[in-house]
Protein backbone atom coordinates (compact mmCIF):
# COMPACT_ATOMS: atom_id res chain seq x y z
CA UNK A 1 0.00 0.00 0.00
CA UNK A 2 1.41 3.37 -0.92
CA UNK A 3 2.49 5.53 1.98
CA UNK A 4 0.37 8.26 0.42
CA UNK A 5 -2.70 6.10 1.16
CA UNK A 6 -1.76 5.19 4.71
CA UNK A 7 -1.26 8.66 5.97
CA UNK A 8 1.30 10.84 4.24
CA UNK A 9 -0.49 13.87 2.94
CA UNK A 10 2.98 15.14 2.09
CA UNK A 11 3.52 12.76 -0.82
CA UNK A 12 6.80 14.21 -1.98
CA UNK A 13 9.85 12.29 -3.14
CA UNK A 14 11.45 9.49 -1.11
CA UNK A 15 8.22 8.20 0.37
CA UNK A 16 7.97 4.45 0.96
CA UNK A 17 5.45 1.66 0.57
CA UNK A 18 3.77 0.24 3.67
CA UNK A 19 4.16 -3.52 4.01
CA UNK A 20 2.78 -5.81 6.72
CA UNK A 21 1.65 -9.40 7.10
CA UNK A 22 -2.15 -9.65 7.04
CA UNK A 23 -4.73 -12.38 7.69
CA UNK A 24 -7.64 -13.71 5.66
CA UNK A 25 -11.15 -12.29 5.86
CA UNK A 26 -12.31 -14.88 8.41
CA UNK A 27 -10.07 -13.27 11.06
CA UNK A 28 -10.93 -9.59 10.63
CA UNK A 29 -13.82 -7.87 12.41
CA UNK A 30 -16.06 -4.85 12.84
CA UNK A 31 -14.60 -3.16 15.95
CA UNK A 32 -11.12 -1.67 16.22
CA UNK A 33 -9.17 0.52 18.63
CA UNK A 34 -6.14 2.49 17.49
CA UNK A 35 -3.45 4.11 19.66
CA UNK A 36 -1.85 7.21 18.19
CA UNK A 37 1.92 7.35 17.75
CA UNK A 38 4.16 10.41 18.00
CA UNK A 39 3.62 11.76 14.46
CA UNK A 40 1.54 14.63 13.13
CA UNK A 41 -2.13 14.33 12.24
CA UNK A 42 -1.18 14.48 8.55
CA UNK A 43 0.13 10.91 8.63
CA UNK A 44 -1.32 9.49 11.86
CA UNK A 45 -4.23 8.21 9.80
CA UNK A 46 -6.39 5.08 9.75
CA UNK A 47 -7.32 3.22 6.56
CA UNK A 48 -10.48 1.09 6.49
CA UNK A 49 -10.93 -1.31 3.54
CA UNK A 50 -14.37 -2.80 2.86
CA UNK A 51 -14.92 -6.40 1.80
CA UNK A 52 -18.68 -6.03 1.27
CA UNK A 53 -20.97 -3.39 -0.17
CA UNK A 54 -22.78 -0.90 2.07
CA UNK A 55 -20.25 -1.03 4.90
CA UNK A 56 -21.01 1.82 7.31
CA UNK A 57 -18.19 3.35 9.41
CA UNK A 58 -18.58 5.19 12.72
CA UNK A 59 -15.87 6.81 14.82
CA UNK A 60 -15.70 7.19 18.60
CA UNK A 61 -19.30 6.14 19.10
CA UNK A 62 -20.74 8.78 16.79
CA UNK A 63 -23.26 8.29 13.99
CA UNK A 64 -22.17 6.90 10.62
CA UNK A 65 -19.33 8.91 9.11
CA UNK A 66 -19.12 7.16 5.74
CA UNK A 67 -20.44 4.16 3.83
CA UNK A 68 -18.18 2.32 1.37
CA UNK A 69 -18.48 -0.67 -0.95
CA UNK A 70 -16.39 -3.78 -1.52
CA UNK A 71 -12.81 -2.91 -2.47
CA UNK A 72 -13.18 0.75 -1.52
CA UNK A 73 -11.30 2.38 1.34
CA UNK A 74 -11.91 5.27 3.69
CA UNK A 75 -9.17 7.34 5.32
CA UNK A 76 -9.76 8.64 8.85
CA UNK A 77 -7.62 11.68 9.57
CA UNK A 78 -5.44 11.93 12.67
CA UNK A 79 -7.66 14.70 14.01
CA UNK A 80 -10.23 11.99 14.85
CA UNK A 81 -8.08 10.68 17.71
CA UNK A 82 -9.51 11.58 21.10
CA UNK A 83 -7.72 13.72 23.67
CA UNK A 84 -6.60 10.42 25.24
CA UNK A 85 -4.66 9.48 22.10
CA UNK A 86 -6.89 6.65 20.94
CA UNK A 87 -9.69 6.04 18.44
CA UNK A 88 -12.58 3.57 18.37
CA UNK A 89 -13.92 2.53 14.97
CA UNK A 90 -17.03 0.37 14.47
CA UNK A 91 -18.31 -0.86 11.12
CA UNK A 92 -21.56 -2.52 10.06
CA UNK A 93 -19.66 -5.34 8.33
CA UNK A 94 -16.21 -6.85 8.82
CA UNK A 95 -13.35 -4.82 7.35
CA UNK A 96 -9.57 -4.75 7.04
CA UNK A 97 -7.90 -1.99 9.07
CA UNK A 98 -4.50 -0.37 8.69
CA UNK A 99 -2.83 2.33 10.77
CA UNK A 100 -0.36 4.92 9.59
CA UNK A 101 1.88 5.65 12.57
CA UNK A 102 4.65 8.18 13.15
CA UNK A 103 7.64 7.84 15.44
CA UNK A 104 8.26 11.60 15.68
CA UNK A 105 7.45 14.88 13.95
CA UNK A 106 9.24 14.02 10.69
CA UNK A 107 7.11 12.70 7.82
CA UNK A 108 10.04 10.41 6.90
CA UNK A 109 9.46 8.47 10.12
CA UNK A 110 6.09 6.92 9.37
CA UNK A 111 5.13 3.29 9.11
CA UNK A 112 2.07 1.17 8.43
CA UNK A 113 0.60 -1.45 10.76
CA UNK A 114 -2.09 -4.03 10.02
CA UNK A 115 -4.45 -3.82 13.00
CA UNK A 116 -6.32 -6.77 14.56
CA UNK A 117 -10.01 -6.47 15.52
CA UNK A 118 -11.43 -6.59 19.02
CA UNK A 119 -12.50 -10.08 20.12
CA UNK A 120 -13.52 -11.46 23.50
CA UNK A 121 -11.64 -14.65 22.54
CA UNK A 122 -8.35 -12.78 22.23
CA UNK A 123 -6.64 -13.68 25.49
CA UNK A 124 -3.01 -14.50 26.04
CA UNK A 125 0.28 -12.82 26.76
CA UNK A 126 3.12 -11.45 24.66
CA UNK A 127 5.98 -13.54 25.95
CA UNK A 128 8.77 -11.68 24.21
CA UNK A 129 9.38 -8.73 21.91
CA UNK A 130 13.12 -9.38 21.47
CA UNK A 131 15.57 -6.47 21.59
CA UNK A 132 12.91 -3.91 20.86
CA UNK A 133 15.45 -1.19 20.03
CA UNK A 134 17.28 -3.30 17.42
CA UNK A 135 16.65 -4.64 13.92
CA UNK A 136 19.50 -7.06 13.32
CA UNK A 137 22.58 -5.26 14.61
CA UNK A 138 21.24 -1.78 13.88
CA UNK A 139 20.18 0.20 16.95
CA UNK A 140 16.84 2.01 16.72
CA UNK A 141 15.58 4.77 18.96
CA UNK A 142 12.58 5.20 21.23
CA UNK A 143 11.12 1.72 21.61
CA UNK A 144 7.40 2.33 22.25
CA UNK A 145 4.86 -0.34 23.18
CA UNK A 146 1.12 0.31 22.79
CA UNK A 147 -1.38 -1.80 24.71
CA UNK A 148 -5.15 -2.20 24.41
CA UNK A 149 -6.94 -4.24 27.06
CA UNK A 150 -10.13 -4.44 29.08
CA UNK A 151 -10.86 -1.78 31.65
CA UNK A 152 -9.79 -2.86 35.16
CA UNK A 153 -7.56 -5.65 33.78
CA UNK A 154 -4.22 -6.09 35.54
CA UNK A 155 -1.32 -5.36 33.19
CA UNK A 156 2.36 -6.11 33.75
CA UNK A 157 5.42 -5.28 31.65
CA UNK A 158 8.44 -7.50 32.19
CA UNK A 159 6.60 -9.01 35.19
CA UNK A 160 6.27 -5.60 36.86
CA UNK A 161 3.05 -3.56 37.26
CA UNK A 162 2.68 -1.16 34.36
CA UNK A 163 3.52 2.44 35.30
CA UNK A 164 1.80 4.13 32.35
CA UNK A 165 -1.68 5.41 33.13
CA UNK A 166 -4.75 3.84 31.48
CA UNK A 167 -6.54 6.00 28.93
CA UNK A 168 -10.29 5.63 28.48
CA UNK A 169 -11.62 4.97 24.98
CA UNK A 170 -14.31 7.34 23.73
CA UNK A 171 -17.24 5.34 22.41
CA UNK A 172 -16.31 2.06 24.12
CA UNK A 173 -16.25 2.02 27.92
CA UNK A 174 -15.04 -1.60 28.07
CA UNK A 175 -11.46 -0.86 27.03
CA UNK A 176 -8.46 1.28 27.94
CA UNK A 177 -5.15 1.93 26.22
CA UNK A 178 -1.59 2.35 27.44
CA UNK A 179 1.61 3.64 25.88
CA UNK A 180 4.98 2.53 27.27
CA UNK A 181 7.74 4.86 26.05
CA UNK A 182 11.49 4.20 26.12
CA UNK A 183 11.32 0.40 26.24
CA UNK A 184 14.64 -1.42 25.82
CA UNK A 185 15.85 -5.00 25.54
CA UNK A 186 13.43 -7.91 25.61
CA UNK A 187 9.87 -6.84 26.47
CA UNK A 188 7.04 -9.05 27.74
CA UNK A 189 3.45 -7.91 28.33
CA UNK A 190 0.75 -9.71 30.29
CA UNK A 191 -2.90 -8.87 30.96
CA UNK A 192 -5.69 -10.58 32.85
CA UNK A 193 -8.05 -9.48 30.06
CA UNK A 194 -7.92 -9.27 26.31
CA UNK A 195 -4.57 -8.10 25.00
CA UNK A 196 -3.64 -6.24 21.83
CA UNK A 197 0.01 -5.25 21.87
CA UNK A 198 2.09 -3.41 19.25
CA UNK A 199 5.44 -1.65 19.08
CA UNK A 200 7.22 0.97 16.98
CA UNK A 201 10.67 2.60 16.87
CA UNK A 202 12.83 4.54 14.42
CA UNK A 203 16.35 5.15 13.16
CA UNK A 204 17.23 8.03 10.86
CA UNK A 205 14.58 7.94 8.13
CA UNK A 206 13.53 4.36 8.94
CA UNK A 207 10.54 3.33 11.05
CA UNK A 208 9.62 -0.14 12.26
CA UNK A 209 6.37 -1.35 13.80
CA UNK A 210 3.83 -4.14 14.02
CA UNK A 211 1.35 -5.94 16.27
CA UNK A 212 2.56 -8.85 18.36
CA UNK A 213 -0.89 -10.00 19.38
CA UNK A 214 -4.46 -9.56 18.27
CA UNK A 215 -5.68 -11.74 15.42
CA UNK A 216 -6.53 -15.26 16.50
CA UNK A 217 -3.88 -17.64 15.18
CA UNK A 218 -1.91 -14.56 14.12
CA UNK A 219 1.82 -15.19 13.71
CA UNK A 220 4.26 -12.82 15.41
CA UNK A 221 6.13 -10.85 12.72
CA UNK A 222 9.64 -11.96 11.87
CA UNK A 223 11.58 -10.23 10.53
CA UNK A 224 10.03 -7.01 11.71
CA UNK A 225 8.15 -4.97 9.16
CA UNK A 226 9.89 -1.74 8.44
CA UNK A 227 9.89 1.37 6.32
CA UNK A 228 13.15 2.84 5.16
CA UNK A 229 14.13 5.77 2.97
Amino acid sequence: ISACLVGSEMCIRDRDYGIDQIVDFSKVGSEYIFVKGEGNNSWENVLIVAHEDNTAISINGNTTTATINAGEYYTIEGTAYSANGNMYVATSKNVFAYQGIGANGSEANQGMIFVPPLSCENRGNVNNIPNIQFIGNIAYQSGVVTIITNKNATVTVNSQPITALPQDVTGNVNYVTYKVIGAQGNVSVESTGELYCAYYNFNGAATSGSFYSGCLLYTSPSPRDRQKS
